[in-house]
């Protein structure tokens, strides 16, 4: 091939193949080992490992003279089109065969390895590729570093040595700062894999020494964030305590940790450092704070016990707790620490009064109510936990935001509390408001907008305010699309009046700012919000809107302040750091954004969320291993997370491993055959990869291991029906019904189901009017009674239930179809198109993602045709039964 030519394809391959993102080696940090006699193998220095490789090409570049066949060029281009275009397979095949006409060619054999590395699954030939590319010229920096780390990542850690010691003899090695800085770090991580201690640690040496010197070039290069972070000293910590070094050990440890204790990985290190040294009473403290701060996680308690056992008494490990408790009782963190050891040891009692103890002290404690809360949940009183948390909002209502994420326990599935029971429960008078308001927040999410109105009403009509209800009601009223603007204002102007006449200024300066960023006036919001906070708001979201509310005026600088005086104020609110967080990442401020995160784990080390960034982050980085640990983790201590759940679909989806996750969730669900998100996600999966067997397997598994419990099985029910097994779907919520037989929910949704079939029409009419009974302001319910009473054909009574769904406001589209074909039923064919028209601008403005949405805009666009049109319209159908009204004959 001409020289010249080679020259081009060469600087285009740099560019369009040398620097596209690439998924990275794993990042491992190993366990540090129990120090052993010193291997031979261990005292090596590099120059002085066997046998020693040298960089001499194998075969003939094609370089000389000879030009390759015009045929192999024309491939070759036309593949690189393919790659840009993302049509990887296709450039393989292009590929592929330009090397059979030029089979000497260095730049096809390397397209072709990065080609079928950014394919997915195709590693083996990805090597094998990459291979014979350096058999042809060795002498590229990029290559061998490639070769090195995908051996490294096979665990073949002679062949890694071998090629990364390649990579340093390369010319590029001392010209490509980034690139030869990962090669120092791959080189390093396989001699230590391959017990080369000595030789490792002078790699680090290395490694730091450039990280040191060239600062500046290596942070433009997002993969080698790890190596300028002190995390990287980790490493070295761990080749220092294998030796037996572990004062060398300690330091590196406690450089990797910055400062923070935040990682329980290196805290843990630097305990058993501590320990290793003698430093006994040193490393019992830093153990039982770590046992606080994950919150009793498995691993934390299992670190305390180790130092404790090395002490000569495992089981004094909660009386050590209780003994540094007393000598300093106003030691959160250690009082934290023991409640959450004597939890895991299920000393329930005792625990819940040194809590009792604790909120006593401190009335606003969030962390102490949490943990009573978890404590309630973990003894089945989901009332009792519920009843704690109304108390406190009430005690505290500015924590409520920070309060909120600790219902997700008290409402999880099987707890079976209703908006309902809320009600019921014997609260002080003084929490009547609170409890309302949290009936509303419960109401919301099972969609009752009616009952979201009235119970937030009812909240504001206590006296004194309760400031969330008024916030929550006044958002409420702003996302109604039925309203007029002009409404809008009358409703706020009245709250505003309220608060002001019941003396809560602050209360009503903050409806005015609310009201002004509704209306885009942001200058006038910040204003507001900050006379708010002056009269004595402490309310962290109003914190948060006047942060955004100057952030959208455009001062930038007194945003960002305002952010981190919140964060500070209001260390457990999470929404606050995950807005800031990701404002810092859309505006590619990495350092900030990683700031943020720090902070975020160190005041909430255990935060799922927080723990999922951090993954994300590290994938990112390159750092797979790290990323894919910490969401193992998360799965086996929180698999009922959604949020975790969601997460791990995401890394493996995009690490083009998606099949690894499937074991690793059935393993859990072999655990927890009740945990419904678990199912759930692999319902999900299977049904993705049309694996409806499997997908039915998992469902049969909860429903079996479920059979006593009527919140659980009426999920399934709903899962039965995803994967298109109505029939089952019926029979499970027949069996909820049977367990529960006034099953609000269940009754509703079978007897729509059966109304829609048009089959067992009177059990399908007193299903729905039981559910009805039981929730008479269910917008939901009345439209499957009045959908039933339709397919009946008992129009008048039909069309009184129908109307009654719509006149609470912002109907669904469903809703307004049904009563579209009720009226075109009855005659008025112009009011049934004002319904369906209706019905379609609400699909419009609709952002759910809902498959009979879908399938309804295609019924709607066909009825407004047909009705344009003049033709008959299709309605839904009619069973004939003799019990229909005489306006069914038309």
């Amino acid at each position: 091939m001409d020289s010249r030519v080679r020259l081009i394809l060469a600087t285009f391959l740099v560019a369009a193949v040398g620097c596209a993102p690439r998924r990275q080696a794993p990042w491992s940090t190993p366990t540090p080992a129990t120090t052993r006699p010193a291997d031979p193998l261990s005292l090596l220095a590099l120059d002085e490992i066997l046998p020693r490789p040298a960089l001499v090409p194998a075969t003939r570049p094609s370089t000389g003279p000879s030009q390759p066949p015009l045929d192999a060029l024309v491939l070759f281009a036309r593949a690189r089109e393919n790659i840009l275009a993302n049509r990887r397979f296709t450039a393989i095949n292009l590929l592929e065969r330009a090397i059979q006409l030029d089979p000497n060619s260095f730049e096809l054999y390397n397209t072709l390895g990065w080609t079928y590395q950014g394919s997915g699954g195709n590693d083996r030939k990805a090597l094998a590729a990459f291979e014979k590319a350096a058999a042809i010229d060795p002498d590229h920096l990029e290559l061998q570093l490639e070769l090195g780390r995908q051996y490294l990542a096979a665990g073949n850690v002679d062949l890694a040595v071998r090629r990364l010691r390649l990579a340093l003899q390369t010319r590029e090695y001392g010209s490509d700062e980034a690139q030869a800085a990962l090669a120092d770090f791959f080189l390093a991580r396989a001699l230590q894999q391959g017990g080369y201690d000595r030789a490792a640690l002078d790699q680090y040496s290395r490694l730091l020494a450039r990280v040191k010197n060239h600062p500046t070039a290596l942070a433009s290069d997002p993969r080698l964030a790890y190596l300028i972070s002190d995390r990287l000293q980790a490493d070295v910590g761990d080749l220092h305590a294998r030796r037996g070094n572990y004062e060398e050990a300690l330091r590196a440890y406690e450089l990797a940790a910055g400062g923070s204790n935040a990682d329980f990985d290196l805290e843990s290190r630097v305990v058993r450092a501590l320990a290793a040294l003698g430093r006994d009473e040193e490393a019992a403290r830093r153990a039982a704070d770590a046992v606080g701060r994950s919150h009793a996680s498995p691993e934390s308690i299992a670190l305390l016990r180790e130092v404790y056992r090395k002490l000569g008494s495992e089981s004094a490990a909660s009386n050590e707790l209780e003994r540094l408790h007393e000598r300093n009782p106003a030691d959160r963190s250690i009082l934290f620490a023991l409640v959450d050891l004597l939890r895991a040891d299920r000393h329930f009692d005792q625990a819940e009064r040194i809590l009792e103890q604790a909120s006593a002290s401190r009335p606003s404690d969030i962390q102490a109510m949490r943990r009573r809360v978890e404590l309630r949940v973990e003894r089945g009183d989901s009332a009792a936990a519920a009843t704690l948390l109304i108390e406190f909002s009430a005690r505290a209502p500015w924590l409520v935001p920070e309060v909120t994420p600790l219902w997700s326990s008290v409402l999880r599935p099987g707890s079976r509390l209703r908006e309902n029971d809320l009600r019921k429960l014997k609260v002080s008078s003084e929490a009547r408001a609170s409890q309302f308001y949290w009936s509303a927040k419960l109401a919301e999410v099972a969609g009752r907008r009616a009952s979201v109105m009235r119970d937030l009403q009812a909240a504001v009509a206590v006296s004194p305010p309760f400031a969330p209800a008024y916030r929550d009601l006044l958002r409420q009223v702003q996302s109604r699309k039925d309203l007029k603007a002009e409404e809008v204002r009358a409703f706020a102007n009245k709250l505003i009046s309220a608060a002001s006449e019941a003396g809560d200024h602050a209360l009503a300066a903050e409806l005015r700012g609310s009201m002004a960023l509704a209306a885009k006036d942001a200058e006038g919001a910040a204003v507001a919000y900050k006379e708010a906070l002056q009269l004595g708001e402490r309310s962290a979201e109003v914190a948060l809107y006047q942060a955004l509310a100057l952030r959208a005026a455009g001062h930038e600088d007194g945003s960002e302040q305002l952010f981190w005086t919140l964060l500070s104020d209001h260390p457990y609110y999470e929404e606050a750091y995950a807005i800031l967080y990701n404002y810092y990442l859309e505006g590619s401020a990495q350092a900030k954004a990683q700031r943020v995160l720090k902070t975020w784990l160190g005041a909430m080390p255990e935060s799922s969320a927080a723990q999922v960034e951090q993954a994300k982050l590290y994938y990112r980085q390159g750092r797979e291993s790290n990323a894919e640990s910490i969401l193992l983790r998360l799965l086996r201590d929180d698999a009922s997370s959604p949020l975790v759940l969601a997460a791990l679909q995401w890394f493996y989806a995009q690490a083009g491993h998606l099949e690894r996750l499937l074991p690793k969730l059935e393993e859990q669900f072999a655990r927890q055959p009740q945990n419904l998100s678990l199912a759930a996600a692999l319902v999900e999966i299977y049904s993705a990869q049309s694996l409806r067997s499997d997908a039915s397997r998992v469902l049969d598994t909860v429903r079996s291991a479920a059979a006593g419990d009527p919140e659980v099985l009426y999920a399934v029910a709903h899962l039965f029906a995803r994967i298109e097994q109505k029939e089952t779907s019926e029979q499970v919520l027949q069996q909820v019904l049977h367990l529960e037989p006034d099953h609000p929910p269940a009754s509703n949704d079978l007897g729509y189901t059966w109304g829609e079939a048009g089959k067992n029409l009177d059990q399908a009419e007193a299903l729905t009017r039981q559910a009805v009974k039981s929730e008479p302001d269910n917008q939901s319910f009345l439209d499957s009674l009045g959908w039933v009473l339709y397919k009946r054909g008992k129009f008048d009574e039909a069309r009184r239930y129908l109307q009654e769904a719509i006149g609470m406001g912002e109907p669904d589209p469903v809703i307004l179809d049904h009563m579209g074909d009720l009226l075109y039923r009855q005659g008025d064919a112009k009011a049934a198109g004002e319904r369906w028209q209706q019905a379609s601008e609400r699909l419009d403005d609709s952002e759910e993602d809902r498959g009979d949405l879908k399938q309804l805009r295609l019924q709607l666009e066909k009825k407004n045709k047909q009705l344009k049109g003049s033709q008959p319209v299709n309605v839904a159908p009619v069973t004939e039964t003799p019990a229909r009204s005489a306006a069914a004959q038309h």
